[in-house]
């Protein structure tokens, strides 16, 4: 493989690599809010039926 083909295999892969792992970390983020906004809502649901 010469030294042009090896670069842009490279440049690929990182690119693949970033698309993967940001999405990643955009779902994981997404998540985490919507697992905040649970506790809170059922949190809420408890302190105001008193159990």
């Amino acid at each position: 493989m010469d030294m042009l083909s090896a670069l842009i295999l490279a440049v690929l892969n990182g690119a693949v690599t970033w698309g993967v792992v940001s999405t990643k970390l955009k779902y994981m983020d997404r998540d985490i809010v919507e697992g905040k906004r649970w506790r809170e809502a059922h949190a809420e649901y408890h302190l105001n039926k008193g159990v």
